[in-house]
């Protein structure tokens, strides 16, 4: 199974690892562990490739649309 694994900033670094079907799913997996997932400073891979400005930009966009409601 595709993993993201990565680190962002919470009083420090903290470190993740999480299996998930899609990258979606293991975003969306990060942000309900933690409210400040995708606001901080962070570095992370999906299946060995750089994925943190796509994530950023994932986060950004669904705290938006979530906003607009």
């Amino acid at each position: 199974m595709p993993e993201l694994e990565g680190w962002f900033d919470s009083d420090g670094w903290e470190p993740f690892l999480i299996e998930a079907s899609s990258l979606e799913a293991a975003v969306l997996e990060m942000i309900e562990y933690h409210e400040d997932f995708g606001h901080t400073d962070m570095e992370m891979t999906w299946d060995g490739e750089d994925v943190t400005k796509q994530v950023y930009s994932m986060v950004t966009g669904w705290h938006m649309a979530l906003e607009n409601k």
